[in-house]
């Protein structure tokens, strides 16, 4: 009898011990993980929680803490916290949702990842995705706004092509039927022809460099944003200067097609709006950033939408698309409007330079 107690004690203790360690482990993955703990009893009340050091809300937690669990939700919220629960019960683990809690006039959104606890509760992880439910917002918009503006693109590359090209074309076509009527070619006809075809082959030239700018492949950056301060004299009758500083990057890198398009919609967007007579263009290139800097001498941009094209309500596509496609590659957007408007854009040089 004394040995089995003695063995019963020591086999006790051993538990006790797995027990404690099996305790520190599990409270150790909680603290380590994003996210806070619910249990839910079966009739959905909060039974316990444990919040975690990440949660940016922590005067919800409290809230929480001091009222019951559907109290917390609203009415509108706790059908669907019904469903979470009803989904676990029927086999789903885990069952997730997402709930939205408005509170001070701000939408705060959490994903609840529930299982069975026990035949008569449920655990829930609590993760804060707020900012990802508003970035997946933004993305949405951006997506919507990029369609929308390559439709316009196709409008207006098929006026070009009908309305322009097209119409020269036909006109060629007329008056070479008008020629072959006559016995005499008709110098005139010939040289308006000519004229004709000339400017076809600049609309062509134009397009295909609006499309996929040939220079940009060829001879790089640099030479490609000169052709393009060329057709902007040219078109728009303005003066637009081209500065560049450093090495250039190499032909036809992927960034500096992604630069070029920048800068063009940033000329486009002076041109249009800045009400100036001069636009200044100067590339940088050091051993660590790539910087681009389109300015102007124009009446400058308004404040507010200089604001607005950090959240992209108000903005418009321009400055907000540029700083959304900047921000995966590490770039930044910087906007001065002092005398004139003045955007630079600033890229790592590994970035830009595709090593």
């Amino acid at each position: 009898m004394t040995c089995d107690l003695i063995s019963g004690a020591l086999e006790n203790q051993r538990l006790w011990r797995r027990l404690a360690e099996s305790e520190a482990y599990t409270r150790a993955i909680l603290e380590a993980l994003p996210d806070s703990l619910l249990v839910i009893s079966a009739d959905g009340e909060l039974e316990d929680m444990i919040i975690s050091r990440e949660e940016p809300n922590l005067w919800l937690a409290e809230e929480l803490r001091h009222t019951s669990l559907r109290e917390f939700l609203g009415p509108k919220l706790v059908p669907l916290m019904e469903d979470l629960m009803a989904r676990v019960n029927a086999g789903e683990t885990p069952a997730v949702q997402l709930f939205t809690i408005v509170r001070q006039g701000r939408e705060i959104h959490y994903e609840v990842r529930a299982t069975r606890y026990r035949e008569d509760g449920f655990l829930g992880l609590v993760r804060d995705v707020t900012q990802r439910v508003e970035d997946e917002k933004a993305l949405r918009s951006l997506a919507l706004e990029l369609s929308e503006v390559e439709e316009t693109q196709r409008r207006e590359l098929a006026l070009l092509l009908h309305d322009g090209i097209g119409q020269d074309l036909s006109a060629v076509h007329y008056q070479i039927q008008a020629c072959l009527q006559g016995e005499v070619p008709d110098r005139d006809r010939i040289a308006m022809m000519s004229s004709i075809l000339q400017d076809a082959m600049r609309k062509t030239q134009d397009l295909t460099f609006d499309l996929s700018p040939p220079l940009l492949h060829e001879l790089g950056l640099t030479a490609a944003l000169q052709a393009l301060a060329r057709r902007v004299e040219r078109e728009f009758g303005l003066v637009c200067a081209v500065t560049a500083d450093g090495d250039d990057l190499p032909p036809g890198a992927e960034r500096s097609v992604f630069l070029y398009r920048i800068a063009r919609e940033l000329v486009l967007n002076a041109v249009k709006h800045s009400g100036g007579d001069r636009i200044e263009i100067a590339l940088g290139v050091d051993e660590d950033r790539v910087t681009l800097t389109v300015g102007d001498n124009g009446e400058g941009m308004e404040t507010a939408r200089i604001a607005a094209a950090g959240d992209g309500k108000a903005g418009g596509f321009g400055l907000f698309s540029i700083r959304q496609r900047l921000e995966p590659l590490g770039g930044v957007l910087n906007v001065e409007s002092l005398g004139g408007a003045k955007v630079t854009v600033t890229l790592p040089r590994e970035t830009a330079a595709e090593n």
